[in-house]
């Protein structure tokens, strides 16, 4: 899924109007464009998968997201009467950074 800025229209989003959505892959997260992501200390949210029914995890699900110096985590989280898939970005503190 490719994300180019904070605001909804600028990253990926799937709806899953009726039932749940399954997740047992890989799920690629990327910055795309002139998105650089959030500044060292703060954190940006995405919600890129609603599903009325909610959202499972399957045996083989998990987060790649391949930008260094951040990292991503995905919740689930409930939101307007269904579930989201909500991942968390943030800047990660490097060995320069402690240095300093």
């Amino acid at each position: 899924m490719d994300l180019a800025g904070t605001t909804e229209t600028l990253y990926d989003q799937i709806f899953v109007g009726s039932g749940a959505a399954t997740l047992n892959g890989i799920l690629n997260l990327m910055f795309v464009g002139s998105y650089t992501g959030p500044v060292y200390g703060s954190t940006q949210t995405f919600d890129l998968i609603w599903a009325k029914n909610g959202i499972v995890f399957g045996a083989r699900y998990q987060i790649a997201f391949n930008q260094s110096g951040y990292l991503a985590e995905t919740e689930r989280v409930a939101k307007d009467g269904g579930e989201v898939l909500r991942a968390t970005i943030r800047a990660v503190v490097t060995a320069s950074d402690l240095a300093e």
